[in-house]
């Protein structure tokens, strides 16, 4: 990849990366502890003065709550404004049958968390 697209790029996830955690209300300390980077290292990201691994873009991500994509400027939207979108062209009884999928998945999520447990305890115990 050519320096220009990097710096293309870094600019890009620099200021999305800033934006967001604004949007957030979140500090640079805090962003540093949600990740476990250091807060200069945060300072150098959104100042497009530090190149970063595939590693601390998904960190920074999950934190942050986007898409690698839209940091790196792949996306215009970022996931809650794609909810928002979604959400705005449903009618209200498409919402609430929507939530209750919602909930509903939830609740598996949470049943499969509960198997994994047992079962890593029951391996645990061979």
């Amino acid at each position: 990849m050519s320096s220009e697209i990097n710096f293309k790029i870094g600019k890009i996830a620099a200021q999305r990366i800033r934006e967001r955690r604004k949007t957030k209300g979140m500090t640079i300390d805090k962003l540093a502890e949600s990740t476990g980077l250091s807060t200069q290292t945060i300072k150098l990201i959104e100042a497009g003065k530090r190149n970063f691994r595939i590693e601390t873009l998904v960190a920074l991500s999950d934190s942050l709550g986007v898409s690698c994509d839209y940091i790196l400027g792949k996306e215009d939207k970022n996931n809650e404004e794609k909810i928002e979108f979604f959400l705005s062209k449903l009618t209200n009884g498409e919402v609430k049958y929507l939530l209750s999928l919602l909930e509903q998945f939830k609740s598996l999520l949470a049943i499969t968390e509960i198997e994994k447990d047992a079962n890593n305890d029951f391996n645990r115990d061979l």
